[in-house]
């Protein structure tokens, strides 16, 4: 008797640094491979491949880094899972955001041209660029002073890391490239139209980095138009393209993008959507008392409410932005893993790294198991986490870490736990604050890198935050949630599901490691917690405004 076919779906996640690509099975979602390759340029932020030099703040990306790598990454899963490309009956893609990408008519990056390759501003500029800090302030000014309603769907503040302020930092500083631009597409949105040739926006991207919103669009021609005489009609131009809702189609793979892929022409691509939210897509979240922390280079933290409510401060709140159906709420933190990988290339001293090789373990679990040893509920330090600045209360990019408590007596191993402490301390004083505007988180699911692989780590956040958290064993729910919002794109009809709920019952992940907060130490977590909350106090010069 002849064997059904078993059907598939893949997705690509684009990171800071690497494209990772995993096949599921759509009947279970059993993992058939995944496959990761780096970006060849990484983030430029020190000069540009032509020896350019950089001004502080900037990160770009070479676009075309992001094609190469998913072509790598998805031959490699495909080599790895033995089934046939035919099997596949949909793709989807997930990215850092705002990565945004500068393009020409046709979605040729301007850094491609000859004679543009040596402008900083024809690149795309990473999530993390923050030279346009100046711009999101000025923004937001504006808007305050307008009393703009958008302005209330981002937190009531605008991060320098959205679109507007990077498209009025071009504008400003080679206006010449500016008008040069036809569009201006976040990574995702940019990645799909390569895929299918079909121009269009993600409901995730165009809410939450274009303040866009259902029933009313963008911010009005006149208002744009007090940032810079003309922005208005400028901004919709550039900003074109009709606006689809997660997990519905963008449209069928190209010819040409399906022979470098590896994969069959025609396959159904699903809209392109954020990595830092489609984790709660594999997480199968859909209670309104959850609370999903994807953490890895930076932190985001998402959850979803069937009735809307105001939250000053925090990132955006997108009606379907995450999930379809749920008012979808973003918060976050700009330098999390990036500031622990900073310290131990910058700071950790060579004879640490000498012994984590003898014992055949990396720096970060020599570091862990360190300070694991010691007394990490009594660690005197204090360290905030704005390393690369404050991604949401307050908003801005500007603010500086602080070591506070620093003597002699420290050791590599009480920095990295405090830094720890740090980020965790911020994630709590986020939930808090939310909670505090009608928010009650019952459960916190945690994913990304760094929940699956250091249990250190995860347990000093259940201790900080006090409350139990479900750790993802493993890492890459970003690209799993791309894979099974695919599904539900392809339909029913080509073997995938005509809902999202029921790609998700059947597809999402169901392993996790649950961490409980310490009862012996409460207390001395409680007091790192409150010292913390003093030093955030007085280093912060921008005051965080509820209203």
């Amino acid at each position: 008797m002849q064997m059904a076919k078993e059907n598939y779906t893949l997705g690509v996640d684009f990171g800071t640094l690497s494209a990772r690509a995993i096949i599921l099975r759509t009947a279970d979602g059993a993992i058939a491979a995944n496959h990761s390759h780096s970006y060849a340029h990484g983030v430029l932020d020190s000069c540009l491949p032509d020896g350019t030099a950089l001004p502080a703040g900037y990160a770009l990306s070479w676009p075309e880094d992001f094609i190469d790598s998913m072509a790598r990454a998805v031959r490699g899963a495909l080599k790895e899972s033995g089934i046939s490309p035919r099997q596949i009956i949909g793709i989807g893609v997930d990215s850092t955001s705002c990565t945004l990408i500068p393009t020409d008519g046709q979605g040729k990056p301007l850094c491609e041209y000859p004679g543009l390759d040596s402008r900083p501003h024809a690149y795309g500029k990473v999530w993390k660029h923050h030279a346009a800090e100046p711009f999101a302030a000025y923004f937001e000014h504006l808007a305050r002073t307008g009393q703009e309603t958008f302005l209330k769907d981002c937190g009531n503040s605008v991060s320098c890391e959205w679109a507007v302020p990077k498209m009025l930092e071009i504008r400003h500083y080679d206006p010449e490239l500016y008008h040069k631009i036809s569009y201006f597409l976040d990574l995702p949105e940019w990645l799909t139209w390569k895929m299918t040739g079909c121009l269009t926006r993600s409901a995730a991207s165009a809410g939450y980095k274009f303040h866009w919103k259902e029933n009313r669009g963008y911010p009005s021609r006149e208002f744009l138009d007090q940032a810079a005489p003309g922005f208005g009609r400028e901004f919709y131009e550039k900003a074109a393209g009709v606006v689809l809702q997660l997990a519905s189609p963008a449209g069928k793979l190209t010819e040409a993008m399906a022979e470098r892929l590896g994969l069959p022409a025609g396959l159904t691509t699903a809209v392109g959507s954020l990595d830092g939210h489609i984790a709660a897509t594999a997480a199968g979240t859909s209670d309104e008392h959850e609370c999903v922390l994807i953490t890895g280079t930076s932190n985001v933290i998402a959850f979803l409410s069937k009735e809307y409510r105001y939250v000053p401060g925090i990132c955006g709140c997108v009606y379907g932005g995450i999930k379809p159906g749920f008012y979808s709420y973003e918060a976050g933190q700009a330098c999390t893993g990036d500031m622990l990988d900073w310290f131990t290339r910058n700071l950790v001293p060579q004879a640490y790294h000498l012994e984590a090789a003898d014992k055949g373990i990396g720096i970060h679990r020599l570091l862990s198991e360190k300070a694991a040893a010691g007394h990490p509920d009594s660690n005197p330090l204090t360290i905030l986490d704005w390393m690369n600045g404050s991604r949401n209360l307050p908003s801005d990019s500007a603010l500086k870490s602080g070591f506070m408590g620093m003597s002699l007596a420290a050791r590599p191993e009480d920095i990295y736990c405090a830094m720890i402490h740090g980020i965790a301390c911020t994630t709590r004083f986020i939930l808090e604050h939310c909670e505090a505007h009608g928010f009650s988180f019952e459960r916190i699911v945690a994913t990304g890198g760094i929940p699956s692989k250091n249990p250190f780590y995860m347990q000093q956040y259940a201790n900080i935050l006090g409350r139990e958290i479900d750790a993802a064993s493993y890492p890459d729910l970003s690209a799993m949630g791309a894979a099974i919002q695919a599904a539900c794109a392809a339909g029913k009809a080509e073997g995938g599901y005509d809902s999202l709920e029921e790609a998700e019952e059947r597809m999402k992940w169901k392993s996790y490691i649950r961490y409980q907060p310490d009862p012996a130490h409460r207390n001395e977590y409680e007091t790192i917690f409150r010292r913390f909350l003093f030093y955030r106090t007085i280093l912060s010069e921008k005051k965080f405004v509820d209203e």
